[in-house]
């Protein structure tokens, strides 16, 4: 049977000021109505019913994604003590799924993406399910790059093994960190690249036995804590390792497969992501919200309830949240988390 585990323990720093700790990007409605979350759960509903569905978050959150999404309850939530990163939420969720269904699969998705073509999306992880359920390999899903995005991690694949439902499947070669432009450039011109959409799917006991291998000290400090009582689970993050399911199984192993994905995607990392979602006006903004300007362009503009008004600026990102107003070179968009960390400071 096919789950779905949502990652959703996520700050988003480089969302402030609409993004908080107890308002995390996950439960804000930055690409439409919905919160980035809800609209993961309508992506996934036709394959994966609420029942099936775990969001693994932290403690700051859970009981506001309970009161948030009336569908969900305690069952459909896994709450981490500590962050440290996806490979031991990652390794928690599956643990807690193989005492639950040992036959089970199960897709990892990032509780932030946009996929506004949810018909592909539906195919390639249909597909997904299939390949896993044969216990051998882990399988991720390549996004086909459309630009030189230094933003994104990459996947380098060898031979195409086969085309399926019309979906490609490579074998996967290596796993690439996020590149300078001249590299990323690169990885485009040469062909074989994709970009690591962060979406993986793979049987519950393909998954354990990589965490066994690769991560043993993960692995075996969760088998002792099985039971994961809240006492011990936060004893045992204290000195579990903090790294990404990249860095600590992905990169490593040699049984990985990845399916080309044709959809249209982004992980939505910050508010430059908003001049890829929503149309622009006459000067090439991105305005939400109220506003009035006098050569003003190439700007993302978003208000909260008061109006904004600019006059002769070009290529920044200003955004109200109403307690607070982000006003920043949209090339450095990427680096408002440094802002949080001197608030916090």
């Amino acid at each position: 049977m096919l789950y779905g585990v949502i990652l959703a323990g996520g700050f988003g720093d480089r969302f402030w000021p609409k993004s908080k700790p107890d308002t995390p990007k996950q439960l804000l409605s930055i690409t439409g109505k919905k919160t980035l979350l809800e609209e993961t759960l309508t992506r996934i509903a036709p394959l994966i019913p609420r029942e099936r569905i775990l969001i693994v978050t932290n403690k700051n959150i859970g009981d506001k994604i309970l009161s948030g999404i009336s569908s969900l309850t305690q069952d459909n939530i896994i709450v981490e003590p500590g962050r440290k990163n996806t490979a031991p939420a990652i390794a928690l969720a599956a643990l807690y799924l193989r005492k639950k269904d040992k036959d089970a699969s199960f897709v990892v998705l990032p509780a932030d993406h946009f996929i506004p073509d949810e018909e592909k999306f539906l195919k390639i992880l249909s597909l997904g399910y299939e390949l896993a359920q044969k216990k051998e390999n882990l399988i991720t899903f390549g996004i086909k790059p459309t630009r030189p995005e230094t933003g994104y991690g990459y996947i380098e694949v060898d031979k195409k093994v086969e085309i399926k439902n019309g979906i490609s499947i490579y074998k996967v070669h290596s796993f690439k960190e996020k590149p300078n432009l001249d590299t990323a450039r690169g990885f485009i011109a040469q062909g074989g690249y994709f970009w690591n959409s962060g979406i993986f799917i793979w049987h519950v006991q393909a998954i354990l036995n990589a965490f066994s291998k690769f991560m043993p000290g993960l692995y075996s400090g969760l088998i002792k804590i099985q039971n994961c009582r809240e006492a011990e689970l936060e004893e045992f993050y204290q000195e579990v390792e903090n790294i990404s399911i990249d860095f600590g199984v992905m990169e490593k192993a040699k049984n990985i497969l990845m399916l080309e994905g044709d959809f249209i995607w982004d992980d939505v990392g910050s508010w430059k992501a908003l001049e890829r979602i929503y149309p622009k006006d006459e000067n090439n903004n991105v305005v939400l919200g109220e506003h009035v300007g006098i050569d003003t362009q190439n700007c993302i503009i978003r208000g909260d309830k008061k109006m904004i008004a600019t006059l002769g600026i070009s290529d920044l990102i200003i955004v109200d949240s109403g307690e607070a107003i982000l006003i920043c070179a949209k090339e450095r968009a990427e680096e408002v988390k440094k802002i949080v960390e001197k608030l916090r400071n």
